[in-house]
């Protein structure tokens, strides 16, 4: 009997995509997110929505991205007042462990950055405190010697 392969990983969709895809596909900083809680269950636009801080329009339309380029899937709609809404799923997994890549690196971007802030406020710090010294003692050394000889009184 015939086992169809596992769906791919998001790492390998990513390693096989063109740049101008995943481009277009993250538009926007909430669409890794709507992967991710998608990933986890089925959920409609007003639910996304509100965990991105969206509204159901906007929310919307982003699905509609997503949806163009096959990263998520309408799974089944369900009644909410006089409408049906569409529930919609990631189409493939590893989005979770994407977004954590992200964020740590990220993080790390953030950290590195910071760090190199610090570093340059204190060279910048000791170059300040360096030339601040510097004409002090330039100006102390030749003044008491601009004179010239000193006269003797005979």
């Amino acid at each position: 009997m015939y086992d169809p392969p596992p769906p791919p990983t998001a790492a390998e969709l990513l390693a096989l995509m063109p740049e101008d895809y995943l481009w277009r596909a993250y538009g926007h900083p909430a669409r890794l997110r709507v992967l991710v809680e998608t990933e986890r269950r089925p959920l409609g636009a007003g639910e996304l929505g509100e965990l991105v801080g969206l509204s159901n329009q906007a929310m919307n339309w982003h699905l509609g991205k997503l949806a163009e380029v096959r990263l998520i899937r309408a799974v089944g709609g369900r009644r909410r007042r006089a409408f049906v809404e569409s529930l919609w799923r990631a189409s493939y997994p590893g989005w979770g462990k994407l977004a954590a890549m992200i964020e740590a690196a990220s993080a790390e971007g953030k950290a590195a950055r910071k760090a190199e802030r610090i570093a340059a406020a204190r060279v910048r710090e000791q170059a300040i405190l360096r030339a601040a010294r510097a004409p002090a003692r330039a100006s102390g050394g030749r003044s008491s010697r601009r004179g010239g000889a000193t006269q003797r009184k005979s």
